[in-house]
């Protein structure tokens, strides 16, 4: 399919109703709107029968992910999807891709009637990840696979991976994530409070390169909270949350002037600001269609 002609299929709303292998709530239909990047699509990507060797990859991407979680509340099992942007700076050397990851948006479908919100400043605090990812091939349907991403906030390990989450604010790793004065990472829950946590989230990708421009996939992912407290009773609940691996998707798509050209200063690079504001502009194109 040529390039053009998938670009017009970026409007695709962000979830498709799957079967929950993991958990078994009733499937929820989409709560998104429109989206550029569709971290669903790809069951139903058509691959070009061109396979020759691609141009190289450096550039500015951006990296769609699509996570399923199972909410263990009692008596009502519940999916929560997380869909989240993240902007991509990529050095291609040989079939070795450096990804250097920086988060722009969290969104979230909402659990008993709320939305959790992660709120600009939290988002801001997050750390830069520098990721290696690898290609099995050179060409249209080479495969992907990257490395391990983890995201710690609202609390510093000595051993990321293996350490126990803490389970009050007295625990000496935690720190105020956002300095606003409340331990952990603060998070609102719809209008009515915030919740105060410690999140450790990995998470890994594997795919293939769809087009020149597109690599689509699936992706697993384990996140841990600690919930702290919270400025509320219903914001101090806490609930077992295992990943619902089976139905969990990604996509990543180039935006710089080799890709999609969401450089709307001209300034050469693409930030965070414009891949939100680009996302928006096309999913409202989408939606008129």
């Amino acid at each position: 399919m040529a390039l053009a002609k998938r670009y017009e299929r970026l409007g695709l709303c962000v979830l498709a109703a799957v079967a929950l292998a993991a958990c078994e709530p009733d499937e929820t239909a989409s709560s998104f709107g429109p989206q550029a990047l569709d971290a669903a699509a790809g069951a139903d990507t058509q691959l070009s029968s061109d396979a020759s060797a691609t141009a190289s990859l450096t550039g500015t991407w951006v990296l769609a992910t699509d996570w399923s979680t199972c909410v263990e509340i009692p008596d009502l099992p519940t999916e929560l999807r997380t869909y989240k942007l993240v902007r991509v700076k990529m050095v291609q050397e040989n079939l070795r891709l450096t990804e250097t990851r920086e988060l722009c948006s969290v969104t979230n479908t909402a659990l008993l009637g709320q939305v959790t919100v992660f709120p600009d400043p939290l988002i801001a605090t997050f750390p830069i990840q520098t990721v290696t990812a690898t290609l099995f091939g050179t060409g249209i349907g080479a495969g992907y696979a990257a490395g391990w991403d983890q995201q710690i906030v609202g609390a510093q390990f000595g051993d990321p991976l293996a350490e126990a989450m803490p389970s009050n604010t007295s625990d000496p790793r935690v720190v105020d994530q956002e300095k606003d004065g409340n331990p952990g990472a603060t998070l609102e829950v719809g209008k009515l409070c915030k919740a105060y946590v410690v999140s450790r989230a990995l998470s890994t990708l594997s795919g293939t390169l769809v087009g020149p421009g597109r690599i689509e996939g699936r992706g697993w992912h384990e996140t841990s909270q600690a919930f702290l407290g919270g400025s509320s009773a219903f914001c101090s609940q806490a609930f077992p949350t295992p990943a619902n691996q089976a139905a969990s998707f990604f996509a990543m798509q180039r935006v710089d002037k080799e890709g999609l050209g969401w450089d709307s200063d001209g300034d050469g690079d693409v930030s965070c600001a414009e891949i939100r504001a680009g996302q928006l502009s096309q999913a409202s194109r989408s939606a008129r269609a």
